[in-house]
C-alpha cells in the first residue's frame, strides 16, 4: 500500500482515536462516557467520518509547517519508514494522554457540547503532533549529520 502524507496524516487520526478509545476501555470510571461516546458514533456515522477527514486535513497541515519538515523521513520510497512507525507510537500515545492526563469524566461530557472546550482539544491534539514531529525530525537531522 502506498503510503504517500495524506494516507499518513488518515493513518495519525485514526491511531490517535484508537489511543482514545484504548484509555476509555482501561479505565471504569470512563464508562458512562465510553456509553454515550459508542452511542454517538453508531448514530452519527457520516459526522464522525467527517470529524476524521478534517482532523486528517488538519494533521497534514501541521507536518508541512513543522520546522525542517521532510516527507523522505517518514516515508520511505512506498512505506513507513521507522520514523514513520515512531511517529504513528507517538501519535497513538497523544490519544492516551489525552484522556489520562487532561480530561476528568466530567471534562469528557463538556467537551462534547462545549464548543471552547472542543477547540482547546483539538488544538492540543495539533499541538502534540508537531511537537512529536520536530522531535523526530531533529534527531534525524543529527543522525543524518552523524552519519555522514
Amino acid at each position: 500500500m502506498d503510503h504517500d502524507l495524506p494516507f499518513l496524516s488518515s493513518e495519525l487520526a485514526k491511531i490517535i482515536e484508537a489511543g482514545i478509545e484504548r484509555e476509555l476501555n482501561q479505565s471504569v470510571f470512563y464508562s458512562p462516557f465510553r456509553l454515550f461516546y459508542r452511542l454517538f458514533k453508531k448514530a452519527n456515522p457520516s459526522l464522525i467520518q467527517r470529524v476524521r477527514e478534517i482532523l486528517a486535513d488538519d494533521i497534514q497541515g501541521t507536518l508541512i509547517n513543522a520546522e525542517g519538515w521532510n516527507k523522505e523521513v517518514f516515508i520511505n520510497e512506498k512505506y513507513l519508514s521507522d520514523a514513520g512507525d515512531l511517529l504513528i507510537k507517538k501519535c497513538y500515545n497523544i490519544g492516551i494522554r489525552l484522556v489520562k492526563n487532561r480530561l476528568s469524566v466530567k471534562l469528557a461530557f463538556k467537551v462534547m457540547i462545549n464548543r471552547n472546550l472542543q477547540q482547546e482539544i483539538y488544538n492540543y491534539i495539533l499541538n502534540q503532533v508537531k511537537a512529536k514531529t520536530e522531535i523526530i525530525l531533529k534527531d534525524a537531522a543529527v543522525n543524518a549529520t552523524v552519519i555522514s
